[in-house]
């Protein structure tokens, strides 16, 4: 049995490509839809195998049952410390986690004997699951993977004597045995000895399955796409996609303007509503690849299209060997004082 928790519908959509590929086994996908606020009747779950299932579940309803009482309070510190469980804590965790608070009916062997998967080992509900498991893999959730992360002080305090350690990675933790990349030959060397290719992306399956699961109804074919993410400066955002519509124009390329999830697809409609705007809750990946050719996907600094280079063309103004924090923190700066900037940067991605 292999387990999955989702917190993006791009999470979601890389969870049912896995599962698919494995009918051998049970595969259970969670998705929280509390997250990038989603409706579970956006997506139609009749049309799964009986292998896989896709459940949803919200962050608050599950830390209610989860940590509540004496009993509640031990659990949320342990996931909080990210303690190694024994075998019989597991087991009672497992049952109040899946039987009890998500409503499933799974043995203690099934339990024990299943795979966690996961996109961010770190976050609070990954912590909460991974207490139900001895060991988990992680799945690609982007660009995180390929990057450090600064330890706050007092965490390289609570290491061990010795040399201190100031960055961890994405499935450093020892209890994480596999991480599934896209470009494992890229991960960093701390965690690449764990790293493996992810093959369980086929045109076939998202033909099959992932167009009517994701009740995806768009007839039109875009040949370009502009993907919007949240950005800290939403008047920044507005110049940035603006420039990129006129460019576009001018040189007779339609576009289409395809938001965020975390976004407000009525914010994108106000600013320009000469554009079409595609539903923010479907995975762009879907829509390139209702493309006979490929399609040209352009963003800031998005990794949406990422794995699907067969299908489309990623186009970012700022590049992926530029995606470090302090470094795009410059960038975004420079185009700040000088938006002639982004209009270079633009002119020079679209011929």
């Amino acid at each position: 049995m292999n387990i999955y928790l989702c917190s993006t519908v791009r999470h979601l959509l890389f969870s049912l490509l896995k599962g698919l590929t494995e009918p051998e086994q049970k595969n259970i996908i969670f998705m929280i839809t509390d997250q990038q606020n989603i409706d579970p009747a956006n997506f139609d779950c009749s049309t799964l195998p009986v292998h896989v299932d896709v459940i949803f579940i919200t962050r608050k309803s599950l830390r209610e049952q989860m940590y509540t009482g004496i009993k509640g309070n031990i659990i949320k510190q342990m996931a909080s410390f990210n303690v190694k469980t024994s075998p019989t804590t597991r087991q009672k965790i497992g049952n109040l986690l899946f039987n009890t608070s998500l409503g499933l009916s799974l043995t203690d062997t099934e339990i024990a004997q299943g795979q966690l998967f996961l996109f961010n080992d770190r976050n609070k509900m990954s912590r909460l699951f991974r207490l139900a498991f001895e060991n988990y893999n992680l799945i690609e959730e982007g660009f995180a993977n390929y990057y450090s992360i600064s330890l706050k002080r007092f965490e390289q305090k609570l290491r061990k004597v010795g040399i201190p350690i100031k960055y961890r990675y994405f499935g450093s933790d020892a209890r994480c045995t596999n991480i599934q990349l896209l470009n494992p030959e890229q991960a960093p060397k701390a965690i690449k000895n764990k790293t493996h290719s992810i093959d369980f992306i086929h045109s076939q399956l998202i033909n099959d399955y992932c167009h009517t699961f994701f009740k995806l109804n768009i007839t039109q074919k875009f040949t370009a796409i502009i993907a919007t993410q949240p950005l800290q400066d939403s008047d920044m955002a507005l110049i940035i996609y603006g420039e990129m519509i006129r460019q576009l124009t001018e040189n007779n390329i339609q576009c289409v303007l395809k938001p965020h999830p975390r976004e407000d697809i009525q914010f994108y409609k106000k600013a320009f509503p000469h554009i079409p705007v595609i539903e923010a809750k479907i995975p762009l990946e879907l829509i390139a690849c209702q493309s006979e050719a490929k399609s040209h996907i352009y963003s800031v600094y998005s990794t949406a299209g990422l794995g699907f280079e067969k299908y489309c063309q990623r186009i970012n103004l700022i590049r992926d060997d530029e995606q470090q924090p302090e470094l795009l923190k410059s960038i975004m700066s420079s185009w700040k004082e000088d938006p002639n900037l982004i209009k270079v940067r633009i002119s020079a991605l679209i011929k």
